[in-house]
């Protein structure tokens, strides 16, 4: 099954990968900026997807789009915008913000096929080609009332509400942003006082959470429990390096356990570092400095 992709904007290089390079997975038709002919093709093509590429756009040409996705919103079909950050923040800043998926530039075109077909997948984003209505999702509705129980008890929310899904958008922050994946409270509350004077300190408490965080933020490093509930520490390294923008990011495994097999195991999947709880303040940092500065 490919996916119906309606492309518009003014990067005519990455509107060409689209028809060139990534054809086996995505069907697709471009349109001006004309709001007129955004609404003749999406009437006539019913896109599972708007694919917005913008690159110095003419002021009208925004304001037609604009205006476009509220006839989106109505049909609820997807939007992206793939953006280098200038351009990005020219079309939101007279867009008013209404992009609902957002891939930073430069990324390789793997990147961009995998991001979009990963939205389009995703239960809650998904939509007939018809433009039919997207489904809702329990477990998004589950994790935001996680995200907002841990922000009342000042541990940090995980990821952004679902009604604003982000994809990729490189955060601005002074601090290397390190993510603590532990199911255990007290974990997160001893570490970011260990870390936060050094480094932003974001939580999550399962693979779930973390995986949904990760997707929608950038982070310089991740501290991983080894076992946890649903999916295990090993399990979920190995789901975050499917991901070629997130392989690189330095994993330290963090555990109690001292089985010999379970510790072996860990260590073939090359994480960056293995301290084991309860974790000693001084050697965390050291290991951290070691990885991220």
């Amino acid at each position: 099954m490919k996916y119906k992709l309606l492309l518009i904007g003014n990067n005519k290089e990455l509107i060409s990968d689209f028809f060139t390079q990534m054809n086996d997975t995505f069907e697709c038709i471009s349109s001006s900026g004309n709001y007129e002919d955004l609404t003749r093709h999406l009437n006539c093509f019913s896109p599972d997807m708007v694919v917005y590429c913008p690159r110095d756009e003419r002021r009208n040409d925004v304001a037609s789009v604009s205006n476009f996705r509220d006839d989106l919103s109505l049909k609820n079909i997807p939007y992206a915008v793939i953006a280098g950050i200038g351009d990005y923040a020219d079309v939101e800043r007279m867009a008013a913000g209404k992009s609902k998926c957002v891939i930073k530039m430069p990324v390789s075109n793997p990147v961009i096929k995998n991001r979009l077909t990963g939205f389009l997948t995703e239960p809650s984003h998904q939509s007939s080609s018809t433009g039919g209505t997207l489904t809702g999702d329990s477990t998004l509705d589950m994790l935001a009332q996680i995200d907002a129980e841990m922000a009342g008890l000042g541990l940090g929310g995980s990821a952004p509400l679902p009604e604003t899904e982000v994809l990729l958008l490189e955060p601005e922050y002074d601090k290397k942003r390190v993510l603590v994946v532990d199911d255990s409270t007290i974990v997160h509350r001893t570490i970011n006082a260990f870390l936060d004077n050094q480094y932003e300190v974001a939580t999550a408490i399962n693979g779930k959470v973390a995986l949904r965080f990760l997707k929608s933020k950038m982070v310089s490093l991740i501290l991983l429990d080894y076992e946890m509930p649903d999916i295990n520490g090993p399990e979920l390294l190995v789901k975050i390096r499917e991901y070629p923008e997130l392989a690189n990011i330095p994993v330290i495994f963090l555990t109690c356990i001292n089985d010999q097999d379970k510790i072996q195991k860990a260590i073939k999947l090359k994480p960056q570092g293995y301290l084991l709880k309860p974790v000693e303040k001084d050697a965390l940092i050291k290991k951290i400095s070691e990885l991220i500065g």
